[in-house]
């Protein structure tokens, strides 16, 4: 099985450096936006942080200029149209359903107060609809390290523990793309204490002399009750309902919030909930006796159109909101971003 892995592994990473190279020199075309475009990104599959560094990183333009009108521009990734949509204009969210809009980008919409929220497979042709039709000065580029069709004026990569620990290709491991390819980052951001972990200097020896470091903190904020918005009370007992990459990751801030998990239920990523997954989920709290479903802010955009069937069972909807924290390199990052976007 190891040799297989590792086979279609290296048949992996050929087929990436060979359209990487493409791109290097010309060869695939590079469309350039008409306005500034920050892309957050990775080089690795699950979870690294990308939706609340995502919004970090929005709250960041917003506050500090104020002049600037961001838009998020993102694949969609799951969600059952094709093309361009816009989700929200800014003024008003146009598509509400998390099917058609894609979980992520509703979440974006819903989270982020006068922000655009655009979907399209076509990078390019999404920021064209963010600036004609939603007036934007600037793109956001939602996992974009990978979609080079669309230039980026900077590159936002990060890193976590999990990234680190295991450095193969898919499908052996866990990475999209060699190490190496951190080279093209103008920003390289550590997730939640990677920073520390032992391959850091190895990392650091790929990168290229300007680019610049930060490292970031995701954390939960507090389990809340998704009808009254008050906080559920530690030491309850817990069914968690998650369909995301890193479920791990949603457990432990549970626990570390004192939360009981007495049973949980972990879904695929993106997952489409319908009523079948919703009575499993009734079953399975009648039957551990519990009456509160903890679940993540991703998953509760889906959720919530089954508000009604959780409330005549007599469950509990509550999420655990997280947030990010820039802790190290913000200042530098701040006056990177003010040069880019005032040089245009």
């Amino acid at each position: 099985m190891n040799f297989l892995l590792n086979a279609a592994s290296s048949l992996y990473g050929k087929a990436v450096t060979l359209r990487n190279h493409r791109f290097d020199k010309g060869l695939t075309r590079i469309n350039r936006a008409e306005v500034p475009v920050i892309s957050v990104g990775n080089i690795s599959a699950g979870g690294t942080g990308k939706t609340p560094f995502t919004q970090a990183l929005v709250r960041l333009l917003q506050e500090k200029l104020p002049q600037e009108r961001p838009a998020i521009v993102s694949r969609g990734y799951g969600r059952t149209t094709r093309g361009g949509l816009v989700i929200s204009n800014g003024s008003q969210i146009l598509v509400p359903d998390a099917n058609r809009a894609g979980d992520e980008a509703l979440l974006h919409a819903l989270t982020l107060a006068g922000t655009p929220v655009i979907v399209h497979e076509k990078r390019f042709e999404g920021s064209r609809m963010a600036v004609r039709d939603c007036g934007a000065t600037c793109v956001v580029l939602d996992d974009g390290f990978q979609h080079r069709h669309l230039h980026r004026d900077l590159d936002i990569v990060l890193i976590d523990a999990a990234t680190l620990e295991n450095t193969n290709l898919l499908p052996a491991g866990r990475l999209r793309e060699p190490l190496h390819s951190l080279s093209r980052a103008d920003v390289v951001c550590f997730m939640n204490g990677a920073k520390s972990h032992d391959t850091f200097h190895a990392v650091y020896s790929l990168l290229r002399a300007d680019t610049l470091l930060l490292t970031a903190e995701v954390r939960a904020t507090r389990l809340t009750n998704t009808i009254t918005n008050e906080a559920v009370s530690p030491n309850t007992r817990v069914c968690g309902v998650s369909g995301i990459a890193n479920p791990t990751r949603f457990h432990a801030s549970l626990q570390e919030k004192s939360m009981e998990i007495a049973s949980a239920l972990v879904f695929g990523d993106h997952v489409r909930y319908s009523l079948r997954h919703v009575q499993q989920i009734a079953q399975t709290a009648r039957s551990h006796r519990i009456s509160v479903i903890a679940t993540t802010e991703k998953d509760l955009v889906k959720l919530r159109a089954f508000s009604d069937i959780f409330a005549s069972a007599g469950l509990t909807l509550a999420v655990l909101p997280i947030r990010c924290t820039i802790e190290q390199g913000k200042n530098a990052f701040c006056e990177r971003v003010s040069v880019l976007l005032s040089s245009r």
